[in-house]
């Protein structure tokens, strides 16, 4: 019985985390396109908010999950 209950949780956490990785993986996608400008003098700055939801899906999912949101965009 127990045993039953830890696949089921088990399953329950993989599904979690894999919805989760395509979530991330969706927002790396869209983040490449957002993009930041800084008025710097000489020559602007622009940065995307791509790295910001690498940084965010490494910690929120963990090493293993967070390279596999990020597989893609490579």
């Amino acid at each position: 019985m127990q045993n039953n209950m830890k696949d089921s949780a088990s399953c329950t956490l993989m599904t979690r985390d894999m919805a989760l990785c395509g979530l991330f993986a969706a927002l790396i996608a869209a983040g490449a396109f957002i993009k930041i400008s800084i008025p710097v003098q000489p020559v602007p700055m622009h940065f995307t908010l791509q790295w910001f939801f690498v940084l965010l899906a490494g910690l929120l999912l963990g090493p293993g999950w967070e390279r596999s949101a990020s597989a893609p965009m490579w």
